[in-house]
């Protein structure tokens, strides 16, 4: 008993011991520190900004946290390598100051300082620093406006790096060539942008090394991701912006290109947009051929019996502008979800069509002079009327290029309601959800007469308007933006703010071509949502808080989150 006794005590002195060295181990290891250098500055006019910072000494799992008192800055977020802000237009002369806070666990707490110059009219260069091109190289271009312009000034634009060249600026963009990137590594330049009277902007270039592998969900996951280039990417296996991973553990997952589509009358060859896609370990990766098209497509994940999971949006495209929307309505994309421009009269600026709630596209009009389907490959679209079968979340998830369309007992919503029930609203939220269908950092904006059209107008919902004045027959469309002559503005700063004739859809061969319908995640009375409807062909009228009926595909322009 005696030597028990003595082995017991030795035990639990080496046990003690071990314990005293974990507590003495965590306790050396050092203070996080959050590095970040103050921001010059910013111009008085609204806009998006970011701060890049770094975590000194970092903990696994720990995020960065903002907070923010200041009414004129809004939007804050921050992901793992910047902190994103917007800003109102400072209509007082006077300079203006605020702050960020930025708190990281266990570190020392860092105030961001803005600051915002005052209302001024001399003229300010506006650009948004576009996304790290591809190793490729090739044609590249970067869309800038100019506030206050000046009588017979003009933009130059200038890169000391050989490996940009071509350089040419016109009215509202700069053209320039990028080499191949042969190294591994990545490489950035700085393109210095002119104007007469106004304050240089640099604007910041970046290319991908030879074999990177981009990160798509870098700024978050989603049901959209946005590419605008050759190269290989990949994105976490998870359900829109939840972290619920696919599948059972060990399960052995597929994944395909659904389909592709240039969103013209002219359907690509099989792998004219993504020619290789794989999963493992729950990461999506795909590669685009070296000759990069702009279009759309979608990749679906199949279990072991090949029915889907799960499917993704890829937006090939130029990196969309933000656009900010007057009286503080919010920061919108410059374009339709799908829409690979924003140039008026251009088809790509169409894009796709969703039902509200799902979070899969149908295809839209191929051209705004008529109101055929744009073709894709495979081209295998199918309808069925909504059941209790039929009319289900699961049912359009793994059927996702399936339109469920109306019954005589159903007649405003996709999503089967039985008699007594009450419609689903939580589909798509003020709060981003699972099925919302915009990329990163966006989410279906707001509607109704508290919406962001109805708030950036600043009517009454229903404006009638003059259609020889304000209608823009040649293009099909409005342009909301400050050169368009219509009498109702969503923007001021923005020359361009195109809403094109997109039509909407009752069916798979369906299509009302006559107006542009655009979502909004509000919902109305029976079983309808409130969408923007803007009138053209005789008709002419802007609603800036219509309700539809949910069993139609609409446009949806994202809003910033």
């Amino acid at each position: 008993m005696k030597n028990l006794l003595s082995c017991t005590a030795a035990l639990l002195g080496i046990a003690l011991t071990l314990s005293g060295c974990k507590k003495d181990e965590a306790a050396q290891l050092p203070a996080p520190e959050i590095s970040v250098q103050q921001p010059k500055a910013y111009p008085c006019i609204s806009g998006t900004y970011s701060v890049e910072y770094s975590i000194v000494n970092s903990r696994e799992g720990v995020k960065l946290e903002t907070t923010c008192n200041d009414e004129w800055i809004t939007g804050v977020t921050a992901d793992d390598k910047t902190v994103t802000f917007s800003l109102t237009e400072n209509t007082s002369v006077e300079e203006r100051n605020g702050s960020i806070t930025l708190d990281y666990q266990d570190a020392v707490t860092v105030t961001l300082g803005i600051r915002q110059k005052g209302f001024s009219e001399t003229p300010i260069i506006k650009a948004t620093e576009p996304a790290a091109f591809s190793y490729v190289g090739g044609p590249a271009t970067i869309s800038y406006t100019i506030v206050n312009p000046k009588d017979g000034a003009v933009l130059k634009a200038s890169c000391s790096e050989s490996w940009i060249g071509g350089i040419t600026a016109d009215a509202q963009k700069i053209d320039f060539t990028i080499e191949k990137n042969t190294s591994d590594l990545e490489r950035t330049a700085i393109m210095t942008l002119t104007y007469e009277d106004a304050e240089p902007l640099e604007i910041t270039i970046k290319q991908a090394g030879a074999n990177a592998v981009i990160a798509l969900d870098e700024h978050g996951t989603a049901n959209c991701y946005i590419v605008s280039g050759a190269g290989s990417y990949t994105f976490a296996a998870v359900k829109g912006n939840s972290t619920e991973k696919l599948g059972t553990p060990g399960e052995k997952l597929t994944a395909e290109v659904l389909w592709e589509t240039f969103g013209t009358g002219t359907a690509p060859q099989k792998g004219d947009l993504i020619s290789e896609v794989s999963i493992k370990d729950n990461t999506v990766t795909f590669k685009t051929p070296d000759q990069f098209k702009k279009g759309n497509a979608v990749i679906a994940v199949r279990d072991r019996k090949s029915a889907i999971i799960w499917s993704w949006h890829i937006w090939l495209t130029d990196k969309p502008e933000d656009q900010m929307y007057r009286n503080n309505a919010g920061t919108m994309m410059d374009r339709n979800l799908g829409a690979t421009s924003a140039t008026p009269g251009d088809d790509g600026a169409i894009g796709l069509l969703y039902q509200w709630g799902r979070k899969d596209p149908f295809l839209g009009m191929r051209s705004i002079y008529n109101d055929y389907t744009a073709r894709s490959v495979p081209h295998e679209w199918t309808q069925l009327a909504t059941s209790a079968g039929y009319g289900t979340i699961a049912y359009t998830i793994l059927y996702p290029t399936t339109f469920i369309y109306a019954d005589e007992s159903n007649k405003y919503d996709w999503l089967k309601i039985e008699p007594g029930s009450t419609p689903d609203n939580t589909r798509w939220q003020h709060e981003k959800t699972i099925y919302d269908p915009c990329p990163p950092g966006y989410r279906v904006p707001d509607g109704g007469p508290e919406g962001v059209w109805a708030k950036a107008f600043g009517t009454r919902p229903s404006m009638a308007i003059n259609s020889e004045k304000f209608f823009d027959k040649t293009n099909e469309g409005y342009n909301f933006g400050s050169s368009g002559n219509a009498e109702h503005k969503l923007t001021d700063e923005a020359a361009v703010c195109w809403y094109p004739m997109t039509g909407f859809m009752e069916g798979i061969y369906e299509f009302k071509k006559y107006n542009g319908n655009y979502w909004s995640c509000t919902s109305a009375e029976n079983a309808e949502s409130y969408c923007l409807e803007v009138q053209g062909n005789g008709n002419y009228y802007i609603l800036s808080s219509k309700s539809g009926i949910r069993i139609t595909a609409r446009a949806v322009r994202c809003r910033k989150e």
